[in-house]
C-alpha cells in the first residue's frame, strides 16, 4: 500500500523571494495604459450660412413664422430661402439634395460651402436656434 503524499506549503521565506523576483521582473512595466493623443474638438464655424429649399406654394403658416423670424435670420451670416424650382447654378447641388430628402429642407453651411448641418426645417424658431447652438438635431 502506498502512503498518501503530504502537501507541502512554501514557507514565508520562499513566498518573499517569489514576490521579490516578480516585483523586480515587473519593475519598468507600467500596468496602466497611457492614453493616446486626444482628438482636438471640431471647431464651430463662426460664419454660418443658412439655405432653405422649399416648395413655396406649400408653405404653412408655421413655416412662414420660422422663415420670417428675425431671431432665426440674425443667427446666420446669411439666410437664403429658395424655391425648389430656382435656376441659380450655384444652388443646384443644394436643391438636388433637398429634393431627394424632402421639403422644406434646411442646410447650414460654413464660409467654404461645406455642410455643417442639414435636415428637415425645424418646426419652431427655438428648434432652429437649438440646431445652431448645438450643431445637431433639435
Amino acid at each position: 500500500m502506498t502512503q498518501p503524499r503530504s502537501l507541502r506549503f512554501p514557507d514565508a521565506a520562499s513566498i518573499l523571494i517569489a514576490v521579490a523576483l516578480l516585483t523586480s521582473a515587473l519593475r519598468g512595466c507600467d500596468p496602466t495604459p497611457t492614453p493616446g493623443p486626444t482628438p482636438t474638438p471640431t471647431p464651430t464655424p463662426t460664419e454660418l450660412h443658412a439655405i432653405v429649399i422649399e416648395e413655396s406654394a406649400q408653405r404653412t403658416p408655421a413655416q412662414a413664422i420660422v422663415l420670417g423670424s428675425t431671431r432665426v435670420r440674425t443667427a446666420f451670416k446669411s439666410f437664403q430661402v429658395e424655391d425648389k424650382d430656382a435656376t441659380a447654378a450655384s444652388l443646384q447641388p443644394y436643391i438636388d439634395r433637398a429634393k431627394s430628402k424632402g421639403l422644406p429642407y434646411l442646410m447650414i453651411v460654413n464660409a467654404q460651402g461645406q455642410t455643417w448641418w442639414e435636415g428637415p426645417l425645424p418646426a419652431t424658431v427655438d428648434d432652429v436656434l437649438k440646431v445652431v447652438v448645438k450643431g445637431g438635431r433639435p
